[in-house]
């Protein structure tokens, strides 16, 4: 029996599915009531949403204490979501 050893690294794998969108508020919301259905159709993978937060695109800028006590609620759901 021969072994042949291949001579080129092996191809890398295709990147993961993925697709984004500019959710509103509320869209929000209706993704997180259908958080549970996702995980079930997706069992077996590991399901993750991408977040950026945009504030004041086309509109007056918030003020110095808006933006605080909009990050103090954004680190309640992870430290690592901040507006700045």
């Amino acid at each position: 029996m021969k072994l042949r050893v291949p001579t080129e690294p092996p191809a890398p794998p295709p990147p993961p599915p993925r697709r984004e969108a500019d959710l509103r508020p509320y869209q929000i919301q209706d993704l997180a009531d259908h958080i549970p259905e996702i995980r079930k159709v997706a069992a077996g993978t590991d399901v993750r949403f991408l977040f950026r937060v945009i504030l004041a695109e086309g509109s007056l800028q918030p003020s110095p204490e808006v933006i605080e006590k909009l990050n103090r609620l954004l680190k309640e759901i992870d430290e690592r979501l901040e507006v700045r």
